[in-house]
Protein backbone atom coordinates (compact mmCIF):
# COMPACT_ATOMS: atom_id res chain seq x y z
CA UNK A 1 0.00 0.00 0.00
CA UNK A 2 2.77 2.40 0.95
CA UNK A 3 4.70 1.47 -2.18
CA UNK A 4 1.63 2.23 -4.35
CA UNK A 5 1.14 5.61 -2.60
CA UNK A 6 4.77 6.56 -3.15
CA UNK A 7 4.48 5.56 -6.79
CA UNK A 8 1.30 7.66 -7.17
CA UNK A 9 2.87 10.74 -5.58
CA UNK A 10 5.98 10.28 -7.71
CA UNK A 11 3.85 10.25 -10.85
CA UNK A 12 1.85 13.41 -9.95
CA UNK A 13 4.62 15.44 -8.25
CA UNK A 14 5.81 17.24 -11.42
CA UNK A 15 2.21 18.27 -12.12
CA UNK A 16 1.77 19.63 -8.57
CA UNK A 17 5.01 21.61 -8.84
CA UNK A 18 3.87 23.05 -12.15
CA UNK A 19 0.49 24.11 -10.70
CA UNK A 20 2.06 25.76 -7.61
CA UNK A 21 4.66 27.53 -9.75
CA UNK A 22 1.98 28.81 -12.09
CA UNK A 23 -0.12 30.14 -9.23
CA UNK A 24 2.93 31.90 -7.77
CA UNK A 25 3.69 33.55 -11.10
CA UNK A 26 0.07 34.69 -11.46
CA UNK A 27 0.04 36.10 -7.91
CA UNK A 28 3.37 37.86 -8.41
CA UNK A 29 2.22 39.35 -11.70
CA UNK A 30 -1.03 40.45 -10.10
CA UNK A 31 0.77 42.08 -7.19
CA UNK A 32 3.30 43.65 -9.53
CA UNK A 33 0.51 44.97 -11.74
CA UNK A 34 -1.33 46.34 -8.71
CA UNK A 35 1.84 47.96 -7.38
CA UNK A 36 2.63 49.48 -10.77
CA UNK A 37 -0.91 50.80 -11.06
CA UNK A 38 -0.75 52.33 -7.58
CA UNK A 39 2.62 53.92 -8.33
CA UNK A 40 1.26 55.35 -11.55
CA UNK A 41 -1.72 56.77 -9.68
CA UNK A 42 0.54 58.20 -6.94
CA UNK A 43 2.85 59.75 -9.53
CA UNK A 44 -0.14 61.20 -11.35
CA UNK A 45 -1.43 62.77 -8.13
CA UNK A 46 1.95 64.22 -7.15
CA UNK A 47 2.96 65.38 -10.61
CA UNK A 48 1.75 68.87 -11.48
CA UNK A 49 1.55 70.34 -14.94
CA UNK A 50 1.37 73.91 -13.62
CA UNK A 51 3.29 75.84 -10.99
CA UNK A 52 1.15 78.18 -8.87
CA UNK A 53 2.78 80.23 -6.10
CA UNK A 54 2.92 83.60 -4.33
CA UNK A 55 5.91 85.97 -4.56
CA UNK A 56 7.03 84.78 -1.11
CA UNK A 57 7.38 80.99 -1.24
CA UNK A 58 8.86 80.41 2.24
CA UNK A 59 5.43 80.59 3.90
CA UNK A 60 5.88 84.15 5.18
CA UNK A 61 3.76 86.07 2.70
CA UNK A 62 2.41 89.01 4.73
CA UNK A 63 -0.21 91.49 3.59
CA UNK A 64 -2.22 94.28 5.14
CA UNK A 65 -5.87 93.31 5.67
CA UNK A 66 -7.83 93.70 2.44
CA UNK A 67 -4.83 93.79 0.11
CA UNK A 68 -4.99 91.50 -2.94
CA UNK A 69 -2.92 88.32 -3.12
CA UNK A 70 -0.42 88.19 -5.95
CA UNK A 71 -0.46 84.77 -7.65
CA UNK A 72 2.17 83.61 -10.12
CA UNK A 73 1.18 80.87 -12.59
CA UNK A 74 3.28 79.06 -15.18
CA UNK A 75 3.22 75.82 -17.17
CA UNK A 76 5.61 73.04 -16.18
CA UNK A 77 4.57 70.83 -19.07
CA UNK A 78 4.71 72.82 -22.31
CA UNK A 79 2.33 70.53 -24.20
CA UNK A 80 -0.72 71.03 -21.96
CA UNK A 81 -3.45 73.44 -23.03
CA UNK A 82 -4.61 75.93 -20.37
CA UNK A 83 -8.39 76.44 -20.11
CA UNK A 84 -9.05 78.45 -16.93
CA UNK A 85 -8.12 79.06 -13.30
CA UNK A 86 -10.66 79.52 -10.51
CA UNK A 87 -9.76 81.06 -7.14
CA UNK A 88 -11.51 80.20 -3.87
CA UNK A 89 -11.28 81.83 -0.46
CA UNK A 90 -12.68 79.22 1.90
CA UNK A 91 -15.85 78.00 0.18
CA UNK A 92 -16.33 81.29 -1.67
CA UNK A 93 -15.41 81.61 -5.34
CA UNK A 94 -13.66 84.98 -5.61
CA UNK A 95 -12.28 85.11 -9.17
CA UNK A 96 -11.93 83.20 -12.43
CA UNK A 97 -9.61 83.81 -15.40
CA UNK A 98 -9.66 82.19 -18.85
CA UNK A 99 -6.38 83.56 -20.20
CA UNK A 100 -3.03 82.19 -19.13
CA UNK A 101 -1.04 85.01 -17.56
CA UNK A 102 2.19 85.16 -15.66
CA UNK A 103 0.57 86.72 -12.58
CA UNK A 104 -2.85 87.50 -11.17
CA UNK A 105 -4.06 89.90 -8.49
CA UNK A 106 -6.77 88.16 -6.45
CA UNK A 107 -8.80 89.83 -3.71
CA UNK A 108 -9.83 87.14 -1.18
CA UNK A 109 -13.08 86.89 0.71
CA UNK A 110 -11.40 87.35 4.10
CA UNK A 111 -13.30 88.51 7.18
CA UNK A 112 -10.54 88.16 9.76
CA UNK A 113 -6.85 88.92 10.14
CA UNK A 114 -4.33 86.13 10.64
CA UNK A 115 -3.27 83.12 8.62
CA UNK A 116 -5.31 82.52 5.47
CA UNK A 117 -5.37 80.21 2.48
CA UNK A 118 -6.29 80.79 -1.14
CA UNK A 119 -7.17 77.83 -3.38
CA UNK A 120 -6.41 77.91 -7.11
CA UNK A 121 -7.98 75.28 -9.39
CA UNK A 122 -6.31 75.11 -12.80
CA UNK A 123 -8.34 73.48 -15.60
CA UNK A 124 -6.55 72.25 -18.73
CA UNK A 125 -6.74 69.82 -21.66
CA UNK A 126 -10.55 70.25 -21.47
CA UNK A 127 -11.05 67.51 -18.85
CA UNK A 128 -8.16 67.77 -16.39
CA UNK A 129 -7.71 69.97 -13.33
CA UNK A 130 -5.32 70.37 -10.42
CA UNK A 131 -5.63 72.24 -7.13
CA UNK A 132 -3.02 74.46 -5.50
CA UNK A 133 -3.19 75.98 -2.00
CA UNK A 134 -1.49 79.31 -1.31
CA UNK A 135 -0.82 80.53 2.24
CA UNK A 136 -0.59 84.15 3.34
CA UNK A 137 -1.09 86.21 6.51
CA UNK A 138 -3.18 89.32 6.97
CA UNK A 139 -1.85 91.87 9.46
CA UNK A 140 -4.32 94.48 10.69
CA UNK A 141 -4.69 97.56 8.53
CA UNK A 142 -5.33 99.69 11.63
CA UNK A 143 -2.67 101.35 13.78
CA UNK A 144 -3.99 101.01 17.37
CA UNK A 145 -4.65 104.30 19.10
CA UNK A 146 -3.41 104.91 22.64
CA UNK A 147 -6.16 105.19 25.25
CA UNK A 148 -6.03 107.37 28.34
CA UNK A 149 -7.36 106.74 31.82
CA UNK A 150 -8.02 108.38 35.15
CA UNK A 151 -7.80 106.61 38.50
CA UNK A 152 -11.13 107.05 40.26
CA UNK A 153 -10.00 105.27 43.42
CA UNK A 154 -7.81 102.52 44.84
CA UNK A 155 -9.31 99.45 46.53
CA UNK A 156 -7.44 97.08 48.87
CA UNK A 157 -6.77 93.70 47.28
CA UNK A 158 -5.81 90.32 48.76
CA UNK A 159 -2.11 89.69 48.05
CA UNK A 160 -2.80 85.94 48.20
CA UNK A 161 -4.96 86.13 45.07
CA UNK A 162 -3.26 84.86 41.91
CA UNK A 163 -5.84 86.61 39.73
CA UNK A 164 -7.07 84.74 36.66
CA UNK A 165 -10.47 86.31 36.03
CA UNK A 166 -12.48 89.33 37.15
CA UNK A 167 -16.05 90.50 36.51
CA UNK A 168 -18.64 92.92 37.90
CA UNK A 169 -22.28 91.90 38.50
CA UNK A 170 -25.13 93.37 40.55
CA UNK A 171 -22.92 95.59 42.69
CA UNK A 172 -20.25 92.96 43.43
CA UNK A 173 -16.90 92.00 41.98
CA UNK A 174 -16.21 88.32 41.31
CA UNK A 175 -12.65 87.07 41.14
CA UNK A 176 -11.27 83.73 39.99
CA UNK A 177 -7.83 82.75 41.30
CA UNK A 178 -5.32 80.13 40.23
CA UNK A 179 -2.50 77.80 41.29
CA UNK A 180 -3.23 74.33 42.58
CA UNK A 181 -4.14 74.50 46.24
CA UNK A 182 -4.91 78.25 45.94
CA UNK A 183 -7.63 78.27 43.27
CA UNK A 184 -10.95 79.80 44.24
CA UNK A 185 -13.95 81.86 43.23
CA UNK A 186 -14.60 84.95 45.36
CA UNK A 187 -17.40 87.45 45.76
CA UNK A 188 -15.98 90.86 46.73
CA UNK A 189 -17.40 94.12 48.04
CA UNK A 190 -16.04 96.73 45.60
CA UNK A 191 -16.22 99.50 48.19
CA UNK A 192 -13.96 97.87 50.77
CA UNK A 193 -12.28 95.09 48.81
CA UNK A 194 -13.40 92.59 51.46
CA UNK A 195 -14.28 89.03 50.50
CA UNK A 196 -18.01 88.43 51.03
CA UNK A 197 -18.01 84.78 49.96
CA UNK A 198 -15.32 82.33 48.90
CA UNK A 199 -15.34 78.80 47.49
CA UNK A 200 -12.15 76.83 46.98
CA UNK A 201 -11.50 74.45 44.11
CA UNK A 202 -10.18 70.97 44.75
CA UNK A 203 -6.38 70.90 45.01
CA UNK A 204 -6.09 69.11 41.67
CA UNK A 205 -7.55 72.08 39.77
CA UNK A 206 -5.72 75.20 38.58
CA UNK A 207 -8.44 77.84 38.30
CA UNK A 208 -8.53 80.19 35.31
CA UNK A 209 -10.90 82.73 33.74
CA UNK A 210 -14.47 83.46 34.78
CA UNK A 211 -17.48 84.84 32.91
CA UNK A 212 -21.08 85.73 33.66
CA UNK A 213 -23.45 84.09 31.18
CA UNK A 214 -27.22 83.65 31.36
CA UNK A 215 -27.26 84.58 35.05
CA UNK A 216 -24.58 82.06 36.09
CA UNK A 217 -20.81 82.24 36.53
CA UNK A 218 -18.56 79.96 34.48
CA UNK A 219 -15.03 79.18 35.63
CA UNK A 220 -12.59 77.25 33.44
CA UNK A 221 -9.42 75.46 34.51
CA UNK A 222 -5.91 75.47 33.10
CA UNK A 223 -5.20 71.88 32.00
CA UNK A 224 -8.02 69.83 33.53
CA UNK A 225 -10.56 70.35 30.69
CA UNK A 226 -13.16 71.09 33.35
CA UNK A 227 -15.46 74.09 33.82
CA UNK A 228 -17.59 74.87 36.87
CA UNK A 229 -20.91 76.75 36.85
CA UNK A 230 -21.97 78.69 39.95
CA UNK A 231 -24.91 80.61 41.34
CA UNK A 232 -23.62 84.19 41.74
CA UNK A 233 -25.74 84.77 44.83
CA UNK A 234 -24.10 82.22 47.13
CA UNK A 235 -21.44 80.68 44.82
CA UNK A 236 -23.11 77.29 45.11
CA UNK A 237 -22.06 74.82 42.41
CA UNK A 238 -24.75 74.27 39.77
CA UNK A 239 -22.98 72.07 37.26
CA UNK A 240 -19.65 70.85 35.91
CA UNK A 241 -18.72 70.57 32.21
CA UNK A 242 -15.87 68.66 30.57
CA UNK A 243 -14.45 70.21 27.41
CA UNK A 244 -11.80 69.34 24.81
CA UNK A 245 -9.40 72.28 24.95
CA UNK A 246 -5.92 71.50 26.25
CA UNK A 247 -5.70 74.75 28.20
CA UNK A 248 -8.20 77.32 29.44
CA UNK A 249 -7.02 80.88 30.16
CA UNK A 250 -9.33 83.88 29.92
CA UNK A 251 -13.11 83.75 29.61
CA UNK A 252 -15.94 86.18 28.89
CA UNK A 253 -19.41 86.25 27.30
CA UNK A 254 -20.92 88.35 24.51
CA UNK A 255 -24.41 87.47 25.76
CA UNK A 256 -24.90 84.65 23.25
CA UNK A 257 -21.72 82.62 23.42
CA UNK A 258 -18.59 82.34 25.53
CA UNK A 259 -15.22 83.58 24.33
CA UNK A 260 -12.09 81.86 25.64
CA UNK A 261 -8.33 82.32 25.26
CA UNK A 262 -5.75 79.56 25.61
CA UNK A 263 -2.48 81.48 25.91
CA UNK A 264 -2.00 81.71 22.14
CA UNK A 265 -3.10 84.48 19.76
CA UNK A 266 -6.49 82.81 19.32
CA UNK A 267 -9.94 83.59 20.69
CA UNK A 268 -12.40 80.68 20.64
CA UNK A 269 -16.15 81.13 20.40
CA UNK A 270 -17.92 78.43 22.43
CA UNK A 271 -21.53 77.41 22.74
CA UNK A 272 -22.33 77.51 26.48
CA UNK A 273 -24.02 74.12 26.88
CA UNK A 274 -21.00 71.87 26.30
CA UNK A 275 -18.29 74.46 25.52
CA UNK A 276 -17.84 73.12 22.00
CA UNK A 277 -16.04 75.34 19.54
CA UNK A 278 -18.12 77.32 17.06
CA UNK A 279 -15.32 79.31 15.45
CA UNK A 280 -12.00 80.97 16.26
CA UNK A 281 -10.28 84.26 15.53
CA UNK A 282 -6.57 85.13 15.58
CA UNK A 283 -5.48 88.46 17.08
CA UNK A 284 -3.15 90.75 15.09
CA UNK A 285 -2.21 94.40 15.11
CA UNK A 286 -0.46 96.22 12.26
CA UNK A 287 2.89 94.79 13.37
CA UNK A 288 1.90 91.14 13.66
CA UNK A 289 0.46 88.46 15.89
CA UNK A 290 -0.40 89.16 19.55
CA UNK A 291 0.37 85.93 21.47
CA UNK A 292 -0.41 85.10 25.11
CA UNK A 293 -3.88 86.62 25.15
CA UNK A 294 -5.07 86.12 28.73
CA UNK A 295 -7.92 87.64 30.79
CA UNK A 296 -10.92 88.82 28.74
CA UNK A 297 -13.79 91.27 29.18
CA UNK A 298 -16.47 91.83 26.54
CA UNK A 299 -17.65 95.45 26.57
CA UNK A 300 -20.17 96.90 24.12
CA UNK A 301 -19.01 94.87 21.14
CA UNK A 302 -15.31 95.13 21.91
CA UNK A 303 -12.98 92.72 23.64
CA UNK A 304 -10.61 94.01 26.33
CA UNK A 305 -7.72 91.63 26.95
CA UNK A 306 -4.65 91.30 29.10
CA UNK A 307 -1.51 90.07 27.37
CA UNK A 308 0.38 87.76 29.72
CA UNK A 309 3.59 89.45 30.88
CA UNK A 310 2.71 92.88 29.45
CA UNK A 311 1.73 96.08 31.29
CA UNK A 312 -0.90 97.10 28.78
CA UNK A 313 -4.41 96.07 27.78
CA UNK A 314 -5.43 95.62 24.14
CA UNK A 315 -8.89 96.42 22.80
CA UNK A 316 -9.92 94.01 20.03
CA UNK A 317 -12.60 93.83 17.38
CA UNK A 318 -13.65 90.22 18.14
CA UNK A 319 -15.16 89.69 14.70
CA UNK A 320 -12.06 90.54 12.68
CA UNK A 321 -9.32 89.97 15.29
CA UNK A 322 -7.88 93.46 14.74
CA UNK A 323 -6.35 95.31 17.68
CA UNK A 324 -8.12 98.67 17.77
CA UNK A 325 -6.54 100.32 20.80
CA UNK A 326 -3.96 99.88 23.56
CA UNK A 327 -4.01 101.07 27.15
CA UNK A 328 -0.63 101.43 28.85
CA UNK A 329 -0.98 100.78 32.60
CA UNK A 330 2.73 100.73 33.45
CA UNK A 331 2.29 103.53 36.00
CA UNK A 332 -0.20 101.44 38.00
CA UNK A 333 2.26 98.62 38.72
CA UNK A 334 2.77 98.54 42.52
CA UNK A 335 6.28 99.53 43.61
CA UNK A 336 6.50 97.16 46.59
CA UNK A 337 6.06 93.84 44.70
CA UNK A 338 8.45 91.93 42.41
CA UNK A 339 8.26 92.82 38.74
CA UNK A 340 8.13 89.25 37.45
CA UNK A 341 5.75 86.80 35.72
CA UNK A 342 4.07 85.85 39.02
CA UNK A 343 2.95 89.43 39.57
CA UNK A 344 1.77 90.51 36.13
CA UNK A 345 -1.15 92.75 35.29
CA UNK A 346 -4.25 90.53 35.01
CA UNK A 347 -7.92 91.14 35.69
CA UNK A 348 -10.42 93.37 33.86
CA UNK A 349 -14.01 94.02 34.96
CA UNK A 350 -16.55 96.51 33.62
CA UNK A 351 -19.34 98.24 35.56
CA UNK A 352 -21.76 99.25 32.80
CA UNK A 353 -23.98 101.25 35.18
CA UNK A 354 -21.20 103.68 36.05
CA UNK A 355 -19.05 103.21 32.93
CA UNK A 356 -16.09 102.22 35.10
CA UNK A 357 -13.41 99.58 34.77
CA UNK A 358 -11.66 97.61 37.50
CA UNK A 359 -8.13 96.33 36.95
CA UNK A 360 -5.62 94.52 39.14
CA UNK A 361 -2.84 91.94 38.93
CA UNK A 362 -1.59 88.66 40.34
CA UNK A 363 -0.80 88.98 44.06
CA UNK A 364 -1.28 92.76 43.84
CA UNK A 365 -2.09 94.65 47.05
CA UNK A 366 -4.36 97.04 45.17
CA UNK A 367 -7.21 97.10 42.69
CA UNK A 368 -7.95 100.22 40.65
CA UNK A 369 -11.24 101.68 39.56
CA UNK A 370 -10.63 103.50 36.29
CA UNK A 371 -12.35 105.83 33.91
CA UNK A 372 -11.04 104.97 30.44
CA UNK A 373 -11.55 107.36 27.57
CA UNK A 374 -11.22 107.02 23.81
CA UNK A 375 -12.21 103.39 23.40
Amino acid sequence: MRKKLRTCLSNYLPLLVLIVTGLSIICCKSEQSSTTSNLQKANRIVQKDFKVQTPETSGNYVLSFGDPVQVELSRITDTVVFNSVYFYSGSNAVDSVFDLQQSYSVTPFAQTVGRQQLKAVVNYNDTLSESHFLSYTYFSNITPNELSYKVVRKIPHDTRAYVQGLLFHDGFLYEGTGHRGESSLRKIDPESGKIVKNVNLDHKYFGEGIALHNGTIFQVTWQSQTAFIYNPEDLSLIDKIFYDFREGWGLTSDGTQLLMSDGSAKIYYLEPEMLTELKRTEIYDDQGMIPRINELEYVQGKLFANVYGKKHIVVIDPETGKVLSKLDLTMLFPEDIPDNMDHVLNGIAYDSGNNRFYVTGKYWPVMYELEITGW
